[in-house]
């Protein structure tokens, strides 16, 4: 890519679609030795982190509180933190299949 230096690009088909993924790193000899399984290395972490995010907006609902002080505010954003501690070790243990 012209004037952006050096890049790799993966191409990932599922389904009827294909996704492009460019990477960048600003130690272009590291760039090289990226092979395909690192980059599905990167990509399963940067997916369970999108997890992470939508299970706890979606799940349990740390964006829905309704005070203003800055202790109430913690206890809530403590509290939906422990209910997904909560789903994993349930998830982890069979109880549930997913969350």
């Amino acid at each position: 890519m012209k004037g952006f230096g050096q890049v790799r690009i993966f191409r990932q088909s599922r389904r009827e679609t294909t996704r492009h993924y460019i990477m960048i790193q600003s130690d272009t000899d590291n760039l090289d030795r990226l092979s395909k399984f690192d980059f599905d290395q990167l990509h399963s972490a940067h997916w369970n982190i999108e997890a992470y995010h939508r299970v706890l907006k979606q799940e349990c609902h740390i964006e829905h509180f309704q005070t203003r002080s800055t202790t109430a505010i913690k206890n809530h954003i403590f509290c939906a933190l422990v209910a997904f501690i909560q789903l994993e070790i349930k998830t982890i243990s069979g109880e549930i299949k997913n969350w």
